[in-house]
């Protein structure tokens, strides 16, 4: 698969495992090769230049000859002219599937208008997966982002004699950073099943979350600084990349899913926890908790994620990575915890720097036991069910029933930011049944759930609270 990028000049780079050709003014990019060595994909990253911009590229080739790219164009120039992309699929006939504005999926024949979706393309001998062309304010904060969205264009689509070639375009604006991504093979991609439909539309990469060149960006939460519908952050838990691990209905979620994780295994941090780098106005206010602070929600969260990708992909980067937040989670639960007698409760958020103790929400402390006691299921190692068991005693020596049948979000909250600390809608509930699960499997007594568990469930019912594990419509 060929691509031209340029303004007005214009050079080719075939991608993956095709011949390559190329034009004097920029040398095409290296592509990896296959090993049959290892069973682990192969990543590499390569930069160029040209007189319009700098194009920097990485590549994760699968072994079985499939490759997801993304690419990050920095402009040194501005000009009127818009900088385009094009590449090409091989094939005399064509068919696109992708999302359309009520939600639902189409499936067409043939060159058409395509909407800034995701779009699966699959001719008579190739498939690929491309996403939007995304175009960013040149950033001035680590871990964030902010879209321009009127500045992006769907792509187009056009015929040639062999091919079908893709164009997409970006602004040349040197005050703008554009990303492309896709994934491509010679072998079946994806499937338009109802289930590869369904992720593709909580997981559209287009609306509040991105597949960016650094990882899984979200769009930053109500009271987030810097903040507002456009701006992104590289979000600690990575939602999709967990989620496609888990419910993996074809190539291509596996192969997006595996990019996911391995970008948040680079984004780690020396002291082993992912960052949420814009600030909380308030945990700033409450707590003294600044930018870059530690969500053990979100930190625990893909720690679970980096169990099953391990799993799934047999990368020991995952379980290092994962073992490493392990280390930093005991030392937070050692150090910032409250004692309830003969068990603990864990604050929620930390920083290095100095700050006030934080509360302990019922969700937050469940899915870290939660993440331990799987944790302790894959390694063996008895200290992390030690904690969990510490932690399950806790909940079982606080207060957590209210009179209306739900529960209380949270003890140790002394703040006066955060006026209505109400529990979510089913989320506690969903940490309750997986750990009521996971004691189950591990001979752990969880007398102290089950009450809850009901409580919370008839408080749903009522409200018709709808989604939660073991709903039925």
């Amino acid at each position: 698969m060929k691509i031209i990028y340029g303004s007005l000049l214009t050079v080719c780079l075939l991608l993956a495992c095709l011949p390559i050709a190329s034009m004097t003014e920029m040398p095409p990019l290296q592509t990896p090769t296959v090993s049959t060595a290892t069973s682990l994909p192969i990543e590499t990253e390569t930069t160029t230049s040209n007189a319009l911009a700098t194009v920097t590229q990485r590549n994760t080739v699968f072994p079985n000859g499939d490759m997801l790219w993304i690419r990050r164009y920095h402009f040194l120039s501005d000009s009127n002219a818009p900088y385009t992309a094009v590449i090409s699929i091989p094939g005399t006939t064509l068919e696109t599937h992708y999302r359309q504005q009520d939600g639902t999926f189409i499936t067409q024949a043939g060159v058409t208008t395509l909407p800034k979706e995701v779009i699966f393309l699959k001719t008579e001998t190739h498939e690929m997966v491309i996403g939007p062309a995304a175009v960013y304010q040149k950033p001035t904060q680590k871990g964030v982002l902010t879209a321009c969205p009127n500045e992006e264009t769907p792509i187009v689509i056009t015929k040639g004699a062999q091919e079908f070639f893709i164009t997409f375009t970006f602004p040349q604006n040197s005050k703008r950073i554009g990303e492309v991504w896709g994934v491509q093979s010679a072998h079946t991609l994806y499937n338009t099943s109802a289930a590869t439909d369904a992720l593709f539309k909580v997981n559209n990469f287009v609306d509040n979350m991105r597949l960016s060149y650094d990882g899984y960006l979200y769009q930053t939460l109500d009271g987030y600084v810097p903040g507002g519908r456009n701006v992104y952050f590289l979000h600690p838990e990575a939602y999709a990349g967990g989620g496609f691990v888990r419910q993996c209905t074809c190539p291509a979620v596996s192969h997006i899913a595996y990019y996911i994780m391995k970008r948040g295994v680079e984004n780690q941090n020396q002291l082993g926890f992912w960052e949420t780098a814009p600030r909380s106005q308030w945990l700033k206010s409450d707590f003294g908790i600044g930018a870059g602070f530690y969500d053990t929600r979100f930190n625990n969260g893909f720690g679970i994620s980096l169990l099953g990708a391990y799993k799934a992909y047999g990368d020991p980067a995952f379980l290092e990575s994962c073992l490493r937040y392990a280390a930093y989670y005991v030392n937070h639960i050692n150090t910032k915890s409250y004692g309830t007698g003969q068990g603990i409760l864990v604050s929620d958020y930390s920083q290095v720097s100095p700050h006030k103790k934080t509360h302990v929400s019922l969700n937050h402390h469940l899915n870290g036991m939660n993440f331990l006691l799987q944790l302790y299921s894959a390694t063996g190692d008895i200290q992390y069910k030690l904690l969990a068991e510490r932690m399950l005693r806790g909940v079982a020596e606080t207060k957590w029933l209210l009179p209306s049948g739900n529960l209380r979000y949270a003890q140790y909250y002394t703040g006066s930011y955060n006026k209505h600390m109400v529990d979510y809608p089913y989320l506690t509930y969903n940490d309750i049944i997986i750990a009521q699960q996971l004691c189950a499997s591990l001979g752990i007594d969880d007398t102290c759930l089950q009450p809850l568990q009901e409580s919370k469930l008839a408080w749903m019912r009522k409200f018709k609270v709808t989604g939660y594990i073991g709903y039925e419509s």
